[in-house]
């Protein structure tokens, strides 16, 4: 998955306090940024849904091509 990608969430996304997304909604890969936390690599994609982005750990498996 690269930034342009359109991808949906596999399962609801709570983002507390503002909103959550639901499980099939689609948005757009606009960032992807690789971390190191407790030497795990760990790829983080930021995805544009409608008005929220939202942060997602590749780790977490929570999105899909659309």
């Amino acid at each position: 998955m690269k930034v342009g990608d359109r991808v949906k969430l596999t399962k609801n996304h709570d983002i507390a306090p503002l909103a959550a997304i639901a499980a099939g909604t689609v948005g757009e890969i606009v960032g992807v940024r690789d971390e190191t936390w407790q030497r795990i690599p760990t790829r983080l994609y930021t995805v544009q849904f409608d008005i929220l982005q939202v942060t997602i750990a590749e780790m977490r498996n929570e999105l899909a091509p659309a």
